[in-house]
């Protein structure tokens, strides 16, 4: 379990810089780079992979006809997408095969399609405690981070080959756990709750932060 400021300072390390925060709020300007760089990575490393920790679903009230002209690709039902969503994933149930079209109107996403039945979307939403990534996801995005910010906190850019190639190996480190731990919890579940079927969907995931 990790910190902002342990991450922050994680950061810093791997650019060389070894004179720590005391909290992701210091009036200094390392902490003013990091906290400008660190919503933009934390946002795209949640979208680089379907993590299962940042996963959540939602089966929500289908609206009316869309009003596009033309409607997309023919998709006649429009449903909003959640509003902390980052990135849709996919839709329930799977065994349809669901045609889905994402659109946004400049305010609002949400997805158009054919079928006029209840659905579960299943998407990435901004987990912003870092307290509940694992610590696989926590070493990654560090690295991700010390990329990002480095010409604002680093002298020249040697560091940033190093921490590339380290960025790599962790994120299969982080991907193969995240698959490792859904497996683990699929095996614990009852083969009827497995997966969802249509008039039997299960409901949104409960999450707390």
């Amino acid at each position: 379990m990790s910190t902002l400021v342990q991450i922050f300072n994680r950061a810093l390390e791997r650019n060389g810089i070894h004179d720590p925060l005391t909290t992701d709020a210091d009036d200094v300007p390392r902490a003013d780079t990091l906290n400008l760089h660190w919503p933009s990575v934390r946002s795209q490393f949640l979208q680089m992979y379907p993590w299962a920790w940042a996963r959540s679903s939602l089966c929500p009230a289908i609206l009316t006809v869309p009003q596009l002209d033309p409607i997309p690709l023919s998709k006649g039902f429009q449903y909003d997408m959640p509003a902390d969503s980052i990135m849709f994933r996919y839709i329930l149930p799977d065994e349809l095969n669901i045609e889905v079209e994402e659109w946004t109107d400049g305010t609002t996403a949400f997805l158009l399609t054919d079928y006029d039945d209840e659905i579960e979307i299943v998407y990435t939403y901004d987990l912003t405690t870092v307290t509940l990534w694992p610590e696989d996801a926590v070493t990654a995005v560090v690295l991700l981070l010390a990329m990002h910010s480095e010409m604002g906190l680093a002298e020249d850019d040697r560091f940033f080959q190093r921490n590339q190639n380290a960025f790599a190996e962790a994120m299969n480190i982080a991907t193969m756990g995240s698959r490792l731990r859904e497996n683990q919890k699929k095996l614990k579940r009852r083969p009827g709750l497995l997966s969802s079927r249509r008039g039997n969907i299960q409901p949104a995931t409960t999450r707390t932060e």
